[in-house]
């Protein structure tokens, strides 16, 4: 049986030493946890009554962004979609609204006679 050599000495060895290593900074990481939240406990129970509506007030504005967000990039894609003829969800009912619009600008501008009847007609239909 042959002798181990350095090689394998510091393959064997090697991962003890990385293990204690990160060993000693998670605990170094977790003790400087636990100091952070002992001296900010006292000043977020000092400030809470600012906090916590700051807190609300910014996780409100932050909902209200995101959500305006999502809905302008729903509506571009959807008219996007609709430009290009590919028929998104509602398109059949805004082409029968652009058709009721332009009935009634048609009607709405006649001769001052014939308005009053166009009207009811147009409530009619």
């Amino acid at each position: 049986m042959a002798s181990p050599n350095c090689d394998d000495f510091l393959k064997a060895t090697a991962p003890f030493a990385l293990g204690g290593s990160l060993l000693v900074l998670s605990s170094m990481a977790l003790v400087g946890t636990v100091f952070g939240i002992l001296v900010a406990a006292p000043l977020v129970v000092l400030f809470s009554p600012v906090l916590v509506p700051a807190v609300l007030t910014g996780a409100a504005i932050f909902t209200g962004v995101v959500a305006s967000g999502g809905l302008a990039g729903a509506s571009a894609c959807w008219v996007y979609n609709y430009t290009n003829g590919k028929g998104p969800l509602g398109a059949a009912q805004m082409d029968c609204l652009i058709w009721r619009v332009r009935k009634a600008v048609q009607v709405l501008f006649r001769t001052p006679p014939q308005k009053e009847d166009a009207k009811a007609k147009l409530l009619v239909a």
